[in-house]
């Protein structure tokens, strides 16, 4: 028991230092939308978004849920609506993650980040709960006018030129003075969104919804899947990926002009949810989800064979994929990498996890040191 109360020291030390800012808003929170199943969010902590602006500059983004039992019969844990709880920003410089600075507190989650440069950023999340950093610090920024909806992506391609899509359809763009609600072709939910370019840029989202912008304009493309897709990457404006439910791959390139989707190795594909994908190069990535990572090299999408556990306390011993969800994913270079999600532990006591990739293995990044 010693060696666990050890190996998660540093989390449940951070998690003391937040507590008073999670109470300190919790009077303050937003109306929030009805909780919906297929959003990984459950009781206790997750980050949900990363990025990586270079090898010793990143952001991570996420926040708390809680159980909102009825008063009448607390102890029935059954019908517990999953509620949201409060904001959660880190930085990283280097050497550690540690909570980032912010005006006031956030009192809502947030599912994902963009940064155009080291100096302006913005995440988004829940209840369209927008957050600008300005290279100082992060502050929240009213949203548009009676829109409540959440927002699960967002790209920045820069002060003056971002988007951001979520709940319903909804695409928002920031044109460096407020966000704005643009008009959708679609009413399914978007998850994820990446801007190779001002005039180009891609959306994905449930039912295997594909938007895709150009001249100006946001329209709906073929998609060979109907499962939810969760994320998608562009390598360039002539190449990308999408990931999503039930371990879907697919993959566009310009030259074919469609999203065709990818089978992985045997035993690789294990039917669960993939969340987020990264790529190094053309021929080199990483997408993670629910339990398991999948690797791409030589045009293959297969299982790691190299993953081990790390601990600032214990040996290194062989990582369990089981104990984790991992949301969020960013290559800062071939040989390294961060992912972000949570433990998985089947209560509340569920914490946020950082895993880091160097020197071919991926491993539990000790947070606070």
């Amino acid at each position: 028991m010693l060696k666990y109360s050890l190996r998660y020291a540093p989390l449940l030390l951070l998690a003391l230092l937040l507590i008073p800012l999670r109470l300190a808003g919790w009077g303050q929170r937003q109306p929030a939308p009805v909780y919906r199943a297929l959003s990984p969010f459950r009781a206790g902590s997750a980050l949900y978004g990363i990025t990586m602006l270079s090898r010793n500059d990143g952001w991570a983004v996420g926040g708390f849920f809680t159980k909102a039992c009825s008063t009448q019969n607390p102890q029935d844990k059954t019908s517990c609506p999953i509620t949201p709880y409060s904001g959660l920003i880190l930085h990283y410089t280097g050497k550690t993650w540690e909570p980032a600075k912010v005006a006031r507190n956030i009192t809502l989650p947030l599912l994902a980040v963009s940064l155009d440069s080291s100096g302006d950023g913005w995440a988004v999340g829940y209840n369209a709960m927008f957050v600008h950093y300005n290279g100082d610090g992060w502050s929240i920024v009213p949203g548009p006018a009676n829109f409540n909806k959440n927002l699960f992506g967002v790209s920045m391609l820069s002060p003056s030129d971002g988007w951001a899509v979520g709940y319903g359809g909804s695409i928002l763009h920031y044109d460096g003075k407020q966000w704005s609600q643009i008009a959708s072709p679609t009413p399914f939910d978007l998850r994820s969104i990446a801007m190779s370019s001002a005039q180009e840029g891609w959306a994905v989202g449930d039912n295997g919804t594909i938007l895709h912008y150009h001249t100006g304009v946001w329209s709906v493309v073929n998609s060979s899947t109907h499962n939810a897709l969760n994320n998608v990457f562009m390598l360039s404006s002539h190449e990308g990926w999408a990931v999503g439910k039930q371990d879907t791959v697919l993959h566009y390139r310009d030259e074919t002009g469609v999203w065709e989707q990818v089978a992985c190795m045997p035993n690789a594909c294990q039917g669960k949810d993939l969340y987020a994908v990264a790529m190094s190069a053309i021929t080199a990535g990483w997408a993670v989800g629910d339990e398991h990572f999948l690797a791409y090299r030589s045009e293959v999408w297969s299982a790691p064979d190299s993953v081990r556990f790390f601990s600032a306390n214990t040996p290194s011993s062989k990582f369990d994929f089981s104990q984790v969800n991992l949301y969020g994913i960013a290559l800062p270079s071939a040989n390294e990498g961060w992912a972000v999600g949570r433990t998985i532990t089947g209560n509340e006591d569920n914490v946020f996890v950082i895993l880091h990739y160097q020197d071919n293995t991926w491993s539990r990044f000790p947070i606070g040191n």
